[in-house]
């Protein structure tokens, strides 16, 4: 555990560091360890990041996407697989061990789709990758409008939203 000294407290919309000394980073780094706050004996709170190597965050987020094959109808009854090709315009790498990840806004609602990279694949500045989307289904109302979009788990969203209007057949 990283304490908080007893003569700091944080208000709300501050910013602390927490610091860890004397522990194998290498360790961490290979258990893809996340940290959480806590309060000691009530809960968890906030949402858990990972603690990843100073390479893997050292540089900035930035992405496009470049075409994507949604279709513009769909039936309620059937699934569809959905390709989104998407450039890395930043200086960081997208790896799964940094959470580099795409999320799929629904109807301007983030509910946590998201589409990941697999392991061991590392989406580099200036390259493309194409994420898969699968099964997809088109649910009621009729009309609905997906977004696409890059995300950090736990540190930001990046990129422009690349929206989509999808009619549901019945």
């Amino acid at each position: 555990r990283a304490m908080l000294p007893a003569n700091v407290s944080i208000a709300p919309n501050d910013v602390y560091t927490f610091r860890f000394e004397n522990v194998d980073m290498d360790y961490l780094l290979s258990n893809k360890t996340e940290a959480v706050m806590l309060q000691e004996g009530i809960s968890y709170f906030a949402q858990k990041f990972p603690i990843v190597s100073e390479s893997e965050v050292a540089g900035t987020n930035g992405a496009e996407v470049i075409s994507h094959d949604t279709p513009a109808q769909v039936s309620a009854s059937e699934t569809y697989d959905i390709h989104i090709t998407v450039k890395n315009t930043g200086t960081s790498t997208w790896r799964e061990s940094s959470q580099h990840r795409l999320c799929i806004w629904q109807n301007g609602i983030d509910y946590g789709f998201r589409v990941n990279l697999p392991d061991g694949v590392e989406v580099k500045p200036g390259e493309g990758y194409i994420f898969t989307l699968s099964d997809f289904v088109g649910q009621q109302p009729e009309n609905t409008y997906l977004e696409f979009q890059m995300l950090q788990e736990g540190v930001e969203y990046f990129g422009e939203k690349e929206r989509v209007d999808i009619v549901t057949n019945s």
